[in-house]
Parts: C-alpha cells; sequence; structure tokens
C-alpha cells in the first residue's frame, strides 16, 4: 500500500502509460507503482493482533529471494511472503500482557546471515541463532546476569572469518560463531568499564576491511579489529551549545574516508579526513529537527539519512538536502523505533506496522517535464490571470504610475506538487536567479521606467529543475521627472528637519540647567518640537501622491502651506510663548494639510472672540494641536459621517483664556476599541504631554489653567462626539 494525501477517494482512472489518477477531497494525485522512487507496505497482520511495532531490521531469506526476515521491537520475529503479502511464520510473538523486553525474546534489535548461512538475531535477551532442523531459534545469553538489560544486543556486524561483531548495552564484543567464544573489546566505554554506568552501543559499521565504526553516547570509536588500537572523533562542545554532537546513533563512510554521523540531538554531522575537520548540517541545508537515526552513503555517493520528521538525501556535490515524506511514498513520517537495512542497494525503513522500499538508484526523466507558468499578474489591485501554455507575444505596455506589480507562480507535479520551490529573475532589474523555495508569489514596487522580462522555473522534490520554463515581458513607459529625486529631497528635509529640531531640544535642555524655572521652559520647548513625525511623513505622502497624480498646482499648493506650518514652528522654537493670532495661524494650516490629506471629509471652523483678536495676549505654541489632531485623526476621519464637523472656539474670561474643541466624531469609546486593534498609543501620549505643559505653564506664571475632556452623547445615549476645554492664564 502506498501513501496517498488526497483524504477520501471518489474517482480513480488509469491512462495510457498505466499511471494512476486519484481524486479525493483533498485533491488530485498522480501514482504509477513501476515508476515511483519510494513504494509502502503494510503488514495488516500486525495491526490485527495489536502488534503493529517498529521494525528493527529486514532480512533477505538466503534460500528463497521472496521471503523476508522481519525483527520486530516487541512483536518477535516473522517469516513474510513479501510476493503475496502474507506471514508465513510468526516467531517469539506473546500477547501484550505477557510480553516483557528482557524475558520473551519478541523485542528485537537487529539480524544478518553469517559466512556460512546461518542467521543470527539480536534482542533483549541475548544473541539467537535459527536452527532450521527445529524451526526455532537457540538463544545464547551475552553475560549470566539476570539483571535487566545484560543480554540486550542492539546491533551486529560481520567480520572476517567467523568473527561476528556486537553492539550491546554495555559495550562491545567479538563472537566467534563457530567455538561460540565471546570476547569484549576493552577500551570503547571507559565509564561502563570503570563500573560507573552502562553506555550502549548504538551502531557498527566498518569502514574497509579492519576499521570498524562504533557509534556511541560518547561519539565515535574507531577501532582497528587487527591491532586492537582505537582512535575517537569527539565533537567538543561550545560555549553556550546545547546540542548533543556526540550521542551517535547512526554512522557510514564515503569514498573519500569521511565518517558521516547521525547524531541524537546534535544533528548530522560530517568529519573530513583530508583536514581532521568537521562540517555541521541544519537547518540552513534543509534539515528540520536535530535528532536522527541512520545514515546510509550508496553507492553515487548520496547521503541518505532518517528523522522524525521524514527521510533526506543529500545529493553528491551539494549542500542541501531534498526532504521525502508520505506524500512522496513514505509509510509513515516518523519511523519511532525503527530502523534501515540495505538489500540489493535499496533502503528498507523499517515503521509501525510497516515498512518502506526506497529505491537510491531510481530515476525518472518525467519528473523534470512538469509544467510551470506565470499564472497571474497583478497591478495594485487589478489582477490578469493567464491560462498554462498561454502565448503571449506582445509586450505589455504600462503607464508610470503602474509601477506596484505582483507575479504569481503555478507548477504541476501531481506526485509531489507541495514540494515544488521556485525561483525567477526579473530581467532589467535582477542580476541573478532568486530561490524562493515554496512562495508561489512576487512583488515589485517603483519600478523604473524600462523594458523588462519575468523568468520563472522550478524544481521538483528530487531537485530536478523543471525543462520547462516561462516568460512575460512589459514596458514601463517614462515620464518627464524622475522620482527619485523628490524621494531624495523629501528624505533629506524630513532629515535636516528632524537633526535641527533635536539639535535646538538638547542646546536648549543643557542651556542654563541650574535654574529651575529655566528647566521648566526648556522642558515646554523640547514638548512644542514633538509634533507627531507621522503627519510629516504623511503630509509628505500626499505631496508625492499629488505629483505623481500631475497635479502640480494643488501639490504647490500643499507644499506651500506645509513649509509655512514647518516655518511656524522653527520660529516658535525661540520662545516660551507667541502671539495668540500666530498659534491660532498655525492651527489652522494644520488642519488645512491634515483637511486635503483627507480628501476634505469634514469641514472645521475656528471662532475667536474679539477682545483676543484685538488683544496682544501670547500663549504657549501649538497647545491645543494634540486635541485638535486627536478629533481629526481619532474622531473624523473612522467616522462613516458625511458631515463631519470640527469646531475650535477661544474667548477671554477673567482675564483667562478658554478654548473648546468641539467635534462630531465617533467619540472616545468607539476611538479607544479603534486604538486598541491598531496599537496605537498617540492619543493618550498626547493627552499626557498637554497636562504637564499646562501644569508647567501654571506653576511658572502663579496661574490655575486646566484641562477637562468630555463625551457627548444624544438622547439615546448614542456618542455624538467629543469636547475638550482648556483654560490658560493670558499673557
Amino acid at each position: 500500500e502506498t501513501s496517498l494525501d488526497v483524504g477520501d477517494i471518489f474517482s480513480k482512472y488509469i491512462d495510457r502509460e498505466n499511471n494512476l489518477w486519484i481524486g479525493g477531497q483533498q485533491g488530485l494525485a498522480k501514482m504509477n507503482p513501476h515508476s515511483r522512487q519510494i513504494n509502502s507496505y503494510r503488514i495488516a497482520e500486525m495491526f490485527e493482533k495489536n502488534a503493529a511495532v517498529s521494525i528493527r531490521k529486514i532480512v533477505k531469506d538466503k534460500y528463497d529471494g521472496n521471503n523476508f526476515w522481519i525483527i520486530s521491537y516487541g512483536g518477535g520475529i516473522l517469516k513474510y511472503d513479501f510476493k503475496n503479502r502474507k506471514i508465513i511464520k510468526w516467531y517469539r510473538y506473546f500477547s501484550p500482557e505477557k510480553n516483557k523486553e528482557d524475558e520473551t525474546g519478541s523485542w528485537n534489535y537487529d539480524a544478518l546471515y553469517d559466512n556460512k548461512g546461518k542467521l543470527w538475531v539480536a534482542s533483549g535477551i541475548g544473541l539467537s541463532c535459527y536452527d532450521e532442523k527445529k524451526d526455532a531459534f537457540v538463544n545464547q545469553q551475552i553475560v549470566a546476569s539476570a539483571k535487566a538489560g545484560a543480554n540486550l544486543v542492539l546491533k551486529m556486524t560481520l567480520g572476517a572469518g567467523n568473527d561476528l561483531w556486537l553492539a550491546t548495552g554495555h559495550g562491545i564484543y567479538r563472537f566467534d560463531t563457530e567455538t561460540r567464544d565471546l570476547k569484549k573489546i576493552k577500551g570503547i566505554n571507559d565509564l561502563t568499564e570503570r563500573g560507573q554506568v552502562d553506555l550502549p552501543v548504538y551502531d557498527l559499521k566498518f569502514n574497509g576491511r579492519r576499521q570498524l565504526l562504533i557509534g556511541t553516547m560518547n561519539g565515535i570509536k574507531i577501532l582497528d579489529t587487527a591491532s586492537g588500537q582505537i582512535e575517537t572523533l569527539y565533537r567538543k562542545k561550545n560555549q553556550g551549545f546545547i546540542l548533543n554532537r556526540n550521542y551517535i546513533w547512526g554512522v557510514d563512510s564515503d569514498k573519500k574516508g569521511n565518517i558521516w554521523a547521525a547524531s541524537y540531538g546534535g544533528s548530522l554531522w560530517r568529519w573530513n579526513k583530508s583536514d581532521n575537520s568537521f562540517t555541521d548540517f541544519g537547518i540552513k541545508n534543509g534539515l528540520t529537527n536535530t535528532i536522527f537515526r541512520d545514515v546510509y552513503v550508496d553507492s553515487m555517493q548520496n547521503v541518505w539519512t532518517s528523522s522524525k520528521d521524514g527521510v533526506f538525501k543529500l545529493r553528491a556535490g551539494d549542500s542541501n538536502f531534498i526532504h521525502y515524506t508520505p506524500s512522496n511514498g513514505l509509510f509513515d513520517i516518523d519511523q519511532s523505533q525503527g530502523r534501515w537495512s540495505i538489500i540489493d542497494n535499496k533502503i528498507f525503513a523499517g515503521y509501525n506496522g510497516g515498512f518502506s522500499i526506497i529505491d537510491v538508484y531510481h530515476k525518472n526523466a518525467s519528473q523534470a517535464s512538469f509544467p510551470v507558468w506565470i499564472s497571474g499578474l497583478k497591478i495594485f489591485d487589478d489582477a490578469i490571470y493567464f491560462a498554462p501554455g498561454s502565448y503571449r507575444e506582445n509586450t505589455l505596455q504600462l503607464n508610470p504610475s503602474q509601477n506596484f506589480i505582483s507575479f504569481e507562480f503555478t507548477g504541476l507535479d501531481y506526485t509531489q506538487a507541495e514540494n515544488i520551490k521556485y525561483a525567477y529573475k526579473l530581467e532589467g532589474a535582477d542580476k541573478d536567479w532568486i530561490n524562493i523555495g515554496n512562495r508561489r508569489f512576487v512583488t515589485y514596487s517603483n519600478l523604473a521606467a524600462g523594458d523588462y522580462t519575468m523568468q520563472l522555473k522550478a524544481m521538483n522534490g528530487e531537485g530536478q529543475w523543471s525543462n520547462k520554463q516561462d516568460k512575460f515581458k512589459f514596458h514601463l513607459r517614462p515620464v518627464f521627472w524622475k522620482s527619485w529625486w523628490f524621494r531624495l529631497l523629501t528624505l533629506a528635509f524630513i532629515s535636516i528637519t528632524i537633526i535641527s529640531l533635536f539639535r535646538y531640544k538638547v542646546a536648549t535642555l543643557n542651556k542654563d540647567a541650574r535654574f529651575r524655572q529655566r528647566i521648566s521652559e526648556t522642558e515646554m520647548i523640547a514638548l512644542r518640537t514633538q509634533l507627531n513625525p507621522h503627519f510629516i511623513f504623511n503630509s509628505l505622502s500626499s505631496i508625492e501622491n499629488l505629483m505623481m497624480r500631475n497635479k502640480q498646482t494643488l501639490a504647490i499648493e500643499y507644499l506651500n502651506k506645509f513649509a509655512t506650518l514647518l516655518r511656524n514652528i522653527l520660529e516658535s522654537s525661540r520662545t516660551a510663548l507667541v502671539p495668540f493670532s500666530k498659534d491660532i495661524e498655525a492651527i489652522q494650516l494644520y488642519i488645512e494639510l491634515e483637511l486635503l490629506r483627507l480628501n476634505k471629509s469634514f469641514s472645521f471652523s475656528i471662532n475667536i472672540a474679539a477682545e483676543l483678536e484685538k488683544g496682544d495676549y501670547k500663549v504657549p505654541p501649538l497647545l491645543i494641536q494634540p486635541f485638535v489632531e486627536n478629533a481629526i485623526i481619532h474622531g473624523l476621519a473612522a467616522s462613516e459621517k458625511t458631515d463631519g464637523t470640527l469646531t475650535i472656539s477661544a474667548s477671554l474670561k477673567n482675564n483667562m483664556v478658554h478654548y473648546i474643541i468641539l467635534d462630531n466624531g465617533i467619540g472616545r469609546k468607539q476611538a479607544a476599541i479603534y486604538k486598541a486593534q491598531n496599537k496605537n498609543h498617540n492619543e493618550s501620549i498626547g493627552v499626557k504631554l498637554s497636562e504637564e505643559r499646562i501644569h508647567n505653564f501654571n506653576e511658572q506664571y502663579h496661574a490655575d489653567g486646566k484641562l477637562e475632556i468630555s463625551d457627548l452623547y444624544d438622547e439615546a445615549g448614542n456618542s455624538i462626539g467629543t469636547q475638550v476645554e482648556i483654560t490658560i492664564k493670558a499673557i
């Protein structure tokens, strides 16, 4: 049974090339068992007996190539007829209540045929040999001990002659299959040999005729089986490095003599023989976690490794791994306690209740012929879609303002669509191809005038680039003026303004710091310079937009008002007080700029008492600006009303200037909801700063100015706006 990821199956169809098309709830899949690199098989009887445990080893029957010995972790030993997909006989099977790892022999780890054709099995109770006459497995203990795990054999490999090398729960043994002599190899697990702790050996593999690679919890040991000399590959732990690169579960070597290690928690790494260095592989190379079990270097020098996230393959000479999952045919994503077996140059990967066969030599030329095309084009919000294979001879002509462009991509590979990765290059803008992984779109903004060609290619999960590419040509018409200088000028203007205000603020804060009154004045000057930077940015953006829309007259008017406002602010920064008329002029300029920016979505009026207009009164500059801004931005701009109004009144009462800012916007309650959603805290900061300025002004001039904010409601209790009243001493 092969893994499919289409959900409930609705229909099936076999085409002329014997491809099976399957339509399901979650999409369409195509498969051909004869052309797949990975095929998976489920052992139904294991599930029926509630024994769908991990398969640790698969050995091809030496006398019948259609049969396999399946060694399981907790489910005994199975003789399996692969051709007919059925179990011939089940050995060492025990019901779950009687199944104990150190007693029953149903917990097995490895198996192999020796040089004389005898089948040996490594288990939790020792080493077992298959007796053909008795049709049973005869067990031999490693040590005469009833201690749990004392006879645990995890891995085996054949040596010269009658030698069988055993990796156990407490070291390495050399076993003679004829004399049954057993010899422990010292120097592998020093702590175990000193009686401090049992350190298992997890993997054994010969690197040539004499060198035995040994994977332990304390690095890789390299044993010269002729001389007995032992070398150690141990990764030094960097300070703060928490991954355990020395906990080795799998080990192998390549033709160059490099040693590959699969570690538990330290990812995959390689020891380089040429310079005695180490190379680590991780997320940057396409791996998805740090826990790996098996590693295998095939004859083409491709490196294969297994993890809880599937199987990974590193092609010879590459640095990025290819990821295989059940969508590629694997039995499951996680092997759990399952391990690999190499049979006829194929990987037999064991899982819970089944196994996958990975053909490392598999080549499918059709995999690189899947179609890929530019399926869509968006210019701002206007979309154009293209069918696969559509012929686009003419070059698309775009206006200068149409320089925000998005391209959408599509690739069709019915066997592994989720593994398709894309690369693009926009000729005229990009020098090299840009890899974007599984992302299926790319956006360009602010393109300069000129000719462009978007080119697209795709790579399947096997790392093969499709032999089909797509391209799309377009031309962006030039304009009589270039927008880059305006952006540069705007940036320079903002920078100079901010730097000037900042330097002035620092200078005033440092001047006459010993005098408390002077400190209050410099604090008020500093607060005055805190005009909302978003307003400056938005104003300049509005000017740019008008220029882009060729409304130069309106843009010049806007720019003049903006410059006048900034000049007033800079001039007002020289003193703590400004003439009342000049301050009202600045407020009016600010409102007019916001009104223009917001497309005149509200109206306003400013009512000044005659005695204030005629008198020579002075006030703190822009004291009411934050409340005007709040009324516009948080009250009127957020309202859906078409008759939004802002009224500012100023009068003189008892030698006090009395301001009233009244709007019919959405009110503070609804504005607070919007503010929370947008994570915008400008309003609360502005109110706090204004309260501090009024407090400092009162302290300096011995006044009792105050601030009052009221929510306005109609008779039905609906919010109809906000009223702000500010009273300060007339100077």
